[in-house]
């Protein structure tokens, strides 16, 4: 017969058996096909958000079962990337590092982050490819999307101007007198009334619009984007799939070649006007070249790129305003996109298995 002396320790050991059992952070909690999803990937997710979004909740259970779906999703988005491609998502040392202290995530380990960012760019690619190449957008929404502050908010950009109002109509002349110059003023800033009654591409002509009473003028004397170049390079890009970094013969030898029969070798002609269009690196190279001088060879994805400089000339008004359209284009397309999205993956969930257990 069970004595009750012995009730406490039976107790403990109960407890212990429990506590090394299943650790949290082992315990599977959904499958998608054969992809486990464990606690511990969760509690990482967890983490990595409240780094990267300010007002994310504090509390865990709270968010568990959107972290569920969150991680639900990525793994479907790994099954169709690898039912569509045989490529992989590589990211260099210099591109995970600059992840990482972009966002502050310097304490979470390299394989953590490296799942994280190759998971954003599979959605964003297959999103862009699946979705978004099959978005139609009219010439007026681009238009009114163009003239929302927030649109101009999400670029950063600062416009110089100056602004005049008057009791009475303006010229140029009066307007000129009166104004007020605004030296890097961020457009997000600027009253959505001036947005709407103005054109942004007519820079460095005056404009006019009566508001209630008042009437007002605007002359924009520049836009500037965050990260552009003082100039703009139109350059060679070479990419080399080999294990072995190129000699500087040998890329010059290849630069030099107009039909190269070598398949593992593509040369593609590129404008440089911002310094995000190429690795840092890269960049710190090319504002030091002549023309027809090459960068240094950066490893990327298990491919060696290497940049010719064609020309350089400073920014005309005409590729300001191209950029800045196609910038505000891809806004738009990536607004549609987001918008569209939960439908695709209702639709998606229906071709996989998805179990959740806790």
């Amino acid at each position: 017969m069970f004595s009750l002396k012995y009730w406490p320790h039976f107790l403990c050991l109960a407890a212990l058996s429990l506590l090394y059992a299943e650790p949290i952070s082992d315990r599977l909690v959904a499958i998608v096909e054969k992809k486990p999803i464990t606690e511990l990937e969760l509690i990482e997710r967890y983490h990595i958000h409240q780094k990267t979004h300010s007002a994310y909740p504090s509390d865990y259970q709270t968010v568990r079962s959107e972290l569920i779906q969150e991680l639900c999703l990525e793994k479907m988005n790994d099954l169709l990337w690898e039912r569509l491609t045989n490529n992989s998502v590589d990211l260099s040392d210099e591109q995970l590092q600059a992840f990482k202290k972009n966002y502050h995530l310097e304490e979470f380990k390299n394989s953590t982050i490296q799942s994280f960012y190759a998971g954003l760019l599979k959605k964003e690619r297959l999103a862009r490819h699946l979705i978004q190449d099959n978005i139609q957008l009219s010439d007026y929404e681009l238009e009114h999307f163009m003239h929302q502050p927030q649109a101009w908010s999400q670029l950063g950009a600062l416009w110089s101007f100056k602004m005049v109002y008057s009791s009475e109509p303006l010229n140029e002349t009066t307007a000129e007198e009166q104004s007020r110059l605004f030296n890097g003023y961020p457009a997000a800033k600027i009253n959505k009334t001036i947005h709407e009654n103005i054109k942004w591409s007519q820079i460095g002509s005056w404009q006019f619009f009566k508001q209630d009473d008042e009437y007002v003028g605007i002359y924009i004397e520049a836009i500037s984007l965050p990260h552009m170049l003082d100039c703009s390079y139109k350059v060679n890009l070479l990419h080399i799939d080999s294990n072995v970094e190129p000699s500087n013969d040998t890329i010059l030898s290849l630069f030099n070649r107009k039909d190269n029969p070598n398949q593992d070798v593509a040369i593609n002609q590129l404008t440089i006007q911002s310094s995000t269009d190429l690795p840092s690196i890269m960049i710190e190279d090319l504002i030091r070249l002549t023309p027809e001088e090459v960068t240094k060879p950066v490893m990327i994805g298990g491919r060696w790129y290497v940049a010719q400089l064609v020309s350089k000339e400073p920014h005309n008004i005409d590729q300001l305003k191209e950029r800045l359209t196609a910038l505000f284009k891809q806004q738009l397309l990536d607004k549609k996109t987001e918008e569209k999205l939960p439908l695709w993956y209702d639709a998606l969930k229906k071709d996989y298995f998805i179990k959740v257990l806790n």
